[in-house]
């Protein structure tokens, strides 16, 4: 099977669940490039001789194009923003063929560090990592984009020729544009970094919960949380359960303060931490200002209209929804 061709992606390796959720993944080769593939396991589009009443195809038809418009409609919201080979690895290609849909992004390669690992890295190398991540999600959120499941699986490390590590968000399955989130029961993101608005609106009954609550503010929320995975490891949230309650929006949703060791986080990254993981959205820092503040140099002085307080220090920088297209290809790489 690894000379088979799929729209003209020529497989290199078989196709593989491992870590893929609902998905497998294979890389993929078309013009002397290197892709990475991936085969979603639902929808499942109905073509002639598939089983069912004809009640059933219209609904899987219905599935099928609504899909297709969400997919394509990020696509074409990214891909003026972002180039190849940069920190947020978007779609290159989304096409269906036969009964499956499948998208196409650039090949990565990570470094594979764990949040232990990154927090055993020296301060001005794991605060450049929180700055290119921080960037790659401004860029959703200028398109009004939601990540909705920001975590350390989808924040892929990478080394840079000077040696430095530099992060590549990945996977963008479970994201929408900000106010038009899917069904409370479509939501699949991790509980560890959910927003509490976000667990709030997936614990009710659709329509119980207005979704223009749901902004990317909710993503902001889960960045304060990975910066504090990155500091502190894997043992960042172990302490919650003493506390009554097993993650971050549990305690937000009881209006009680995050039991984080706010002691161990560095002063300036723990004022802004705590102005990111606040329980209300429209009292966390938009990404641009949380890049900002993790730019600034400590002897910074910014107006009151501006983040507050002494920011993080570093010494380097990180150098309209389309209709739905019929038939079988619906994008091709640029």
């Amino acid at each position: 099977m690894h000379d088979a061709v799929i729209n003209g992606y020529r497989l290199v390796t078989p196709f593989s669940t491992a870590g893929g959720g609902q998905c497998q993944w294979a890389l993929a080769e078309r013009g002397g490039v290197v892709y990475f593939l991936k085969r979603f396991l639902a929808p499942r589009y109905p073509v002639s001789g598939s089983p069912g009443s004809n009640e059933t195809k219209r609904r899987k038809h219905e599935q099928c194009e609504a899909f297709e418009e969400h997919h394509i409609a990020l696509m074409d919201a990214l891909q003026h923003r972002c180039g190849t080979g940069g920190n947020l690895v978007v779609t290159r290609d989304f096409f269906r063929e036969g009964t499956a849909y499948y998208k196409v992004t650039d090949r990565v390669e990570p470094e594979h560090l764990s949040p232990d690992d990154v927090a055993a890295l020296p301060h001005e190398q794991r605060l450049l990592l929180f700055k290119t991540i921080t960037h790659s999600v401004s860029i959703l959120h200028d398109a009004n984009i939601v990540h909705g499941d920001l975590k350390p699986d989808n924040v892929l490390t990478k080394a840079t020729a000077a040696g430095y590590f530099v992060t590549k968000l990945i996977d963008f399955d479970d994201s929408f544009f900000g106010m038009a989130p899917p069904t409370p029961g479509a939501f699949v993101g991790d509980p560890v970094y959910l927003a509490p608005e976000i667990a709030h609106y997936t614990a009710e009954p659709e329509g119980a919960v207005d979704p223009r609550m749901l902004t990317v503010k909710a993503d902001v929320f889960a960045l304060g949380l990975l910066f504090v995975a990155y500091t502190l490891g894997s043992a960042a949230f172990g302490e919650f359960p003493e506390h009554g309650a097993q993650y971050a929006h549990e305690f937000t949703l009881n209006a009680r303060p995050i039991p984080l060791a706010w002691d161990r986080l560095p002063s300036p990254l723990g004022a802004l931490v705590r102005r990111m993981v606040s329980a209300r959205p429209d009292d966390r820092p938009a990404t641009r200002e949380v890049l900002a503040a993790l730019k600034a140099k400590p002897d910074d002085r910014r107006a009151p209209s501006r983040l507050r307080g002494t920011l993080v220090a570093g010494s380097r920088e990180a150098t309209p929804s389309s209709p739905a297209l019929r038939g079988t290809l619906l994008r091709t790489p640029r």
